[in-house]
C-alpha cells in the first residue's frame, strides 16, 4: 500500500464520520435537555438523581437521551409537515374563492370593484 493511500483513506473516513458524530452529539444533547427539563420540574430534589444517573448509569443515559432526541426531531418534523399541509389547504381554499369571485364579476352585471379588490388585482 502506498503511503499516500492511507492518508486519503483517513481523510475520507473523517469526512464521513464527522457529520455522523456531530448529529449523534446533537441528538444526545437534545434528549439530555428534555430529561433535564423533566428533572427540573421536581425542583432541586429532581436534579440530584438526574446528575447521579449520568455518573452511575452513563451508557443508559446516553441511550435514553438519544432516543428522546430522535423522538423530538421526528415530532418537530411531523408538526412542520402538518403546518405545511394546513397552509396548502388554506391556499387552495383561497384560490377557489378567488375563482368564484372572478366568475361572479363576469355575469350579467358587473359592479364597480372595491378599493380592496383593485389593490389585490382582481
Amino acid at each position: 500500500m502506498e503511503p499516500g493511500a492511507a492518508s486519503i483513506g483517513y481523510a475520507i473516513s473523517i469526512l464521513v464520520l464527522t457529520p455522523i458524530a456531530i448529529a449523534l452529539i446533537y441528538l444526545v444533547g437534545l434528549g439530555a435537555k428534555a430529561l433535564q427539563g423533566k428533572a427540573a420540574e421536581s425542583w432541586s430534589i429532581g436534579m440530584v438523581p438526574y446528575l447521579a444517573a449520568w455518573i452511575v448509569l452513563f451508557p443508559a443515559m446516553v441511550v435514553a437521551s438519544l432516543i428522546l432526541g430522535v423522538g423530538a426531531v421526528m415530532a418537530e418534523r411531523a408538526q412542520r409537515k402538518d403546518v405545511a399541509t394546513q397552509q396548502a389547504l388554506q391556499d387552495q381554499r383561497d384560490f377557489m374563492q378567488i375563482q368564484v369571485n372572478a366568475t361572479a364579476r363576469t355575469g350579467l352585471y358587473d359592479e364597480e370593484m372595491s378599493d380592496y379588490e383593485k389593490r389585490r388585482g382582481y
